[in-house]
């Protein structure tokens, strides 16, 4: 291919040299200097000199027949069409970039898209909600929901309307992106058929999930019932109406018509845009929607949703857990309609992958089932017990166990519920990187060496965004964590964003589960499958055979020259490296390697070898509970050495004859505390206080 004049790529030749002699590919032989070079090509040389030829001009007007002439910019915006060899449906067009690809690799590619707001959406939060407030406490707010954040680990309800501000301007973005990231990869995963009629929102913001599932279903997506659970005030459920008023998917057919005739219009003098960019507080009664905002979860199991989200809602106290998460989980599963979804989004946090991990447990208890294969699982109520727990309540009358609403795990299995991983796991098994303990991370030395299940995607900022994270409060680093206040001298210049950037990376967890229609048919399926591969388990390194069990990419490949370290969660229930170089694989399995990020399927296989990865729970598993057990015998030891110097420093006191009322009273104290000291339960109960 010769690229035209535009494209100012020229090959030149060397200048020839006088004494020199120079072989002629054309000629087959040598040429002196003083040889006039002969041209073969019917395409005509450029020249400097008589001796200097640097390469060959293509003249657009006089095109050959032989030379195909295209420009710089077509050449990189060249669209391939790949057939989808497999499933014979035809061309799928791709962009030249991605033209190489096997179309299973693209099959298995998530969104890697920038996620961009909605510029009515944005432009009616700057304008109408947050320019409302005064700029420096809409600042010191957020930064004190970010401190609140990173201390308890986990989100709470909004209390006032500044409070509801602080988290539209700082938290929604990233809610936003992470719930429409996980969303878009359950569309694909469906297909065409995706379009759930009952839909159910839950969380602390202004209806997030419902925002993040209209824009990627579009404007014609017309469920009939859309509910939207706001946790909190009063306050974040206008907040929620005024957001989901900017969007076509929240009006009938003639309102549509109506909206889209008015921005087809447009203002017709330079005033009517002016004013249509006021900043001025909505009048929220006047506001109608097809989203019903609920403040709490509706009653009773009679009403059925066919895709339910929850963001940031199983675990809202770290002291709760793993309790509270078993609590939440049975109670959104008793809402979740035959053929339905549950999707489930948590901070990208060792506390959000550990809430995550324990509502897979919950849900399709892999420690009862000795098979890892993708097979939907019968749901079973009740809360995990060890062995001891379990011996103790087998001594127990029957009219206790009633009593003490202790459930036998045998009998308590929903026997029309099933319910299956769709993602992020690749199997059944029980997972390699749950602890059961959030604490575990936060130990020395082993802590940061455990890895947790998370994955990132890249937002833009919109303005009020950017607006925000200026100044001293939220554009550097702060002096401590608790803080919230930044440290001087070290704010950016300009607009605030170090080399300018505007967009930023938003870290989740997620789970989607899928529950298997109830009718008897699939139901005796189910049960056949599952009598049949119970001790069934796939191997090491096993590639899979279906989108449901390929591996899944932990973290963005290591790339070495001719080899790709990739860190994989296979369908074998282990977290597995492999290997993957052109000598092994080919170039077409290297050149996708390459390509890889985390969050991707990997569906060609051709590892070169795969072993166990060492960042797993199990690895290090004795060694962690060797240090939690010398941590807990040296905070012992410390307890009883504080325990014995407040003794020694009572008896002191008391020997010492009182000179005042208040070294009297305080004499009493004394002798009060010690002998509540001698009464271990008086004392853990005063502790509670």
């Amino acid at each position: 291919m010769i690229l035209s004049k535009s494209s100012r790529l020229l090959y030149k030749i060397p200048r020839q040299r006088s004494g020199l002699r120079f072989y002629s590919a054309s000629l087959e032989r040598f040429q002196k200097p003083q040889d006039e070079p002969v041209i073969v090509s019917p395409i005509s040389y450029a020249r400097r000199r008589r001796s200097e030829i640097f390469g060959q001009l293509v003249d657009n007007d006089e095109p050959s027949k032989k030379v195909n002439v295209i420009d710089a910019d077509q050449l990189e915006n060249e669209i391939a069409e790949i057939r989808n060899s497999e499933s014979e449906e035809g061309l799928e067009r791709i962009s030249s970039q991605d033209s190489r690809l096997h179309p299973l690799t693209i099959q298995g590619r998530v969104n890697r898209t920038e996620i961009k707001l909605n510029e009515e959406v944005s432009e009616t939060i700057n304008n109408h909600i947050l320019l409302l407030n005064n700029p420096r406490h809409l600042r010191i707010k957020a930064a004190q929901t970010f401190v609140d954040l990173g201390t308890n680990g986990t989100h709470k309800p909004v209390q006032s309307e500044l409070e509801a501000d602080a988290h539209i301007a700082g938290l929604f973005v990233q809610n936003y992106a992470s719930i429409y990231q996980v969303l878009s990869e359950l569309k694909k995963r469906v297909g065409e058929s995706f379009n759930p009629q009952r839909v159910l929102d839950v969380g602390f913001g202004p209806a997030t999930g419902m925002v993040a599932l209209n824009e990627l279903m579009g404007s014609d997506f017309n469920p009939t019932v859309k509910d939207a659970v706001v946790v909190g005030s009063y306050e974040m459920k206008q907040k929620a109406k005024i957001i989901l008023s900017r969007q076509l998917a929240e009006y009938t057919a003639v309102a549509q018509d109506e909206f889209e005739l008015d921005n087809e219009s447009g203002p017709s003098e330079p005033v009517e845009a002016e004013l249509k960019r006021k900043v001025a507080r909505i009048d929220t009664k006047r506001i109608t929607i097809k989203t019903n905002l609920l403040s709490s979860l509706p009653i009773g199991n009679s009403k059925k949703y066919d895709l339910i989200i929850l963001n940031h809602q199983l675990l809202l106290n770290k002291a709760s857990y793993p309790a509270q998460v078993e609590e939440s989980m049975d109670a959104y599963l008793q809402k979740l309609a035959p053929g339905g979804h549950l999707v489930i989004v948590e901070r990208g946090t060792p506390l959000g992958f550990e809430t995550i991990a324990k509502a897979r447990q919950v849900a399709i208890r892999p420690e009862n089932h000795s098979s890892n294969l993708k097979i939907p699982r019968p749901y079973q109520k009740g809360n995990f017990k060890t062995d001891r727990q379990l011996q103790d309540d087998a001594e127990l009358e029957p009219e206790l166990k009633e009593h003490f609403e202790i459930i036998d795990h045998a009998n308590s299995t929903v026997r029309d519920y099933y319910l299956k991983v769709v993602a992020p796991c690749a199997h059944h098994g029980v997972c390699p990187l749950q602890t059961l303990n959030p604490d575990v991370f936060s130990l020395p030395k082993y802590g940061k060496k455990l890895n947790f299940c998370h994955f990132q995607t890249q937002v833009l900022r919109p303005k009020f965004s950017m607006e925000l994270k200026k100044g001293l409060l939220l554009a550097t680093k702060w002096t401590d964590k608790t803080s919230g206040i930044g440290i001087k001298g070290q704010a950016p210049a300009g607009n605030g964003r170090r080399n300018g950037r505007n967009n930023e990376l938003a870290s989740f967890s997620y789970l989607i589960l899928e529950r298997s229609p109830s009718d008897a048919p699939t139901l005796s399926k189910l049960a056949r499958l599952q009598e049949s591969t119970k001790n069934r388990t796939n191997i090491l390194g096993y590639e899979g055979d279906s989108i449901d069990n390929w591996p899944r990419v932990m973290k963005n490949p290591l790339k070495r020259k001719g080899l790709i370290l990739a860190e994989m969660c296979g369908p074998s229930g282990l977290i597995e490296k492999w290997y993957l170089s052109k000598g092994s694989g080919g170039k077409q399995i290297y050149h996708d390697a390459r390509k890889l990020q985390a969050g991707d399927l990997w569906a060609i296989g051709g590892a070169k070898s795969a072993i166990p990865a060492n960042t797993s729970y199990d690895h290090f598993r004795e060694k962690i509970e060797k240090k939690q057990s010398d941590m807990k015998v040296a905070n012992r030891q410390q307890s009883r050495q504080e325990l014995k110097l407040r003794k020694q420093t009572a008896r002191n006191a008391l020997q010492e004859a009182p000179k005042s009322l208040e070294e009297s009273l305080y004499q009493l104290s004394v002798a009060h505390s010690m002998e509540l000291e001698k009464k271990p339960k008086e004392r853990r109960q005063f502790k509670k206080y």
